[in-house]
């Protein structure tokens, strides 16, 4: 099974330290809440719910009630057992593994593999929304919009989103 590969282009946690988290990544239930553990593909959109420890954050779903200043955009370093007879789509994060989170901040740019992205057809100017109870990013409709496609490339066989994040008040 192929996965999304995210490319961390110009984003701030590469160069500030402060905006990046390290999180699991799952959801709570019952009463008590207890967390679930849950994997989830790099490119997905999720936000803190509390920490595990100084360093460990509890990462879930966005939901309609959460806005811009909330997202993280998950973009683990990809691990592979065998490299040379692997490529970068053969990786996702495990349920329980801990995940590397970047802090959404106006102007960052990424791009993601189109599979990455919930939509069809897509094309430069296209808005990209994050989705209620859904951590994977979508075309053109959602609960607010992280910012829009400003290029569409071809590299290794695949098709690659670039997407420059921008806070767009509703």
């Amino acid at each position: 099974m192929a996965y999304p590969i995210v490319n961390i282009d110009r984003m701030h946690g590469t160069d500030n330290m402060a905006d990046l988290r390290s999180a699991k990544y799952g959801s709570f239930s019952g009463n008590p809440s207890v967390f679930t553990g849950a994997g989830i593909n790099n490119g997905c959109i999720v936000v803190l719910n509390g920490m595990i420890d100084h360093e460990m954050y509890y990462a879930i779903a966005p939901a309609s009630t959460n806005v811009f200043e909330d997202l993280y955009l998950v973009a683990s370093p990809e691990f592979l057992p065998n490299p040379l007879q692997q490529s970068l789509d053969c990786f996702t994060n495990e349920a329980n593994a801990p995940i590397r989170l970047f802090k959404l901040q106006n102007g960052d740019v990424f791009s993601i593999t189109a599979d990455g992205v919930s939509g069809s057809n897509f094309a430069v100017g296209d808005e990209i929304y994050f989705q209620n109870g859904d951590a994977q990013l979508k075309q053109s409709s959602g609960v607010a919009q992280i910012g829009s496609i400003v290029a569409i490339e071809s590299k290794g066989g695949k098709s690659w989103l670039v997407i420059e994040v921008k806070y767009v008040a509703e």
